[in-house]
C-alpha cells in the first residue's frame, strides 16, 4: 500500500520547515516485479528578501525491488534559490547531489546536477 505524511512548520514569518515521509509502489523497469520506494525528507525554506527565496532539503530513501534481491539506498541533497523578477517571471537555480548505493554490482552511482530555469506564467 501507499502512504504519505507531510508536516510543515512555520516558526518565523519568513521561514518554513518541512518533514515528509512516504512509501509507494511503482512499476519495475527490468529487475523485480514492483519497486517499493520509501523516503524521508527534511527541508527548510527561507525568504531572504520579498523576491528571493532559498531552500535546502535532504532525503534518505530506499528502493526494495520485490521479486529480486536488489535493494538500493539513496541520499539526495537539494539546494535552491528562486528570484522573482515579476509576479509572472521567476528564475530558479538548483544544485542536486545524488548518491545511490545498491547491493547489486554496477548499480552504485553519484551524480551532481545543476539546473537553471526561467519560468514565465500568463
Amino acid at each position: 500500500g501507499s502512504w504519505q505524511i507531510e508536516i510543515l512548520w512555520s516558526p518565523l514569518p519568513r521561514t518554513d520547515f518541512q518533514f515528509m515521509t512516504f512509501q509507494k509502489p511503482s512499476e519495475a523497469t527490468g529487475i523485480g516485479d514492483t519497486i517499493i520506494q520509501s523516503d524521508v525528507t527534511v527541508g527548510v525554506m527561507h525568504e531572504l528578501r520579498p523576491r528571493l527565496v532559498t531552500a535546502a532539503s535532504y532525503t534518505i530513501g530506499n528502493s526494495d525491488y520485490e521479486g529480486s534481491t536488489r535493494e538500493d539506498d539513496r541520499d539526495t541533497l537539494n539546494l535552491a534559490a528562486n528570484y522573482e523578477f515579476q509576479r509572472w517571471l521567476t528564475l530558479r537555480f538548483d544544485y542536486i547531489w545524488y548518491d545511490n548505493e545498491s547491493n547489486l554490482a554496477n548499480r552504485d552511482y553519484d551524480r551532481n546536477q545543476i539546473n537553471v530555469t526561467l519560468v514565465g506564467t500568463l
